[in-house]
């Protein structure tokens, strides 16, 4: 093994800790808030209701995937901005009967003008995502409230993310070919994520879940040969699915 290919392996090593230390982190942290929150709760400390809403849960869901992607991307800001205003309904006596006519049309608008902007910032930088790569070698799907669907072409699969929160993501890896390993991070909770592979990949999954599940439905390979491309899938699943099939 020359120095090159050392380098590259250790890279390779560092990256893959550095991903599991993350999952690791964020699988956690979800742990430590649920048990908080189930602590405060039989207390009896007369908390205010709105603590331990659906509100909240999904402005704190938020600020993870925001915390998680750097705050990059909308779907975080579009989680709080929803919990928050609909917990405004709850909590300020004053707030206008008129208003709350207009706040479903509003938040839809918001989610619209959020959208078009990130997309916008991701046509600018399309370029230069990593060097020795470009926008098609990666996926970046994000499904909250809805559905995704991606069909991944590239023959220079490089990885990339997936979150799905109260939603779906739909992925097919059969037209897509790589060279070694690629990590796929997946982020799911009250939501589900399928994937399609072909049959001659090697899936490692390495996926935490907290009642949550992964099924593996793929088909048996029968090829003789060993694998030659690996996929890696790292990540967390709370309150929701992963399910893994080929044909």
């Amino acid at each position: 093994m020359n120095m090159e290919d050392r380098h590259k392996e250790y890279n390779y090593e560092r990256n893959m800790r550095k991903r599991n230390g993350n999952s690791s982190l964020w699988g956690g942290l979800v742990l430590v808030l649920i048990g908080l929150f189930l602590i405060l709760k039989r207390l009896n400390l007369h908390l205010p209701d709105w603590l331990f809403s659906w509100e909240m849960i999904l402005i704190v869901i938020g600020v993870l995937v925001g915390l998680k992607n750097n705050f990059k991307g909308s779907g975080w800001l579009i989680c709080i901005v929803i919990g928050a205003v609909f917990m405004l309904h709850d909590v300020l006596p004053w707030w206008p009967d008129e208003m709350r006519k207009f706040t479903w049309p509003l938040l839809i608008v918001l989610a619209g003008v959020l959208i078009i902007v990130n997309g916008t910032k991701r046509n600018v930088t399309r370029s230069m995502v990593i060097e020795g790569g470009n926008a098609e070698d990666y996926i970046n799907a994000t499904a909250i409230f809805g559905a995704a669907n991606r069909n991944v072409m590239s023959k220079s699969f490089k990885g990339g993310q997936i979150t799905a929160i109260f939603g779906g993501v739909d992925v097919n890896f059969n037209n897509a070919d790589f060279e070694g390993e690629v990590v796929l991070d997946i982020f799911a909770t009250f939501g589900g994520v399928d994937i399609v592979v072909p049959a001659n990949w090697e899936v490692v999954m390495e996926v935490k879940t907290l009642f949550g599940g992964v099924d593996d439905k793929r088909q048996p390979a029968y090829a003789q040969e060993p694998y030659t491309k690996r996929l890696i899938i790292t990540g967390n699943c709370t309150f929701g699915g992963i399910e893994l099939k080929s044909y």
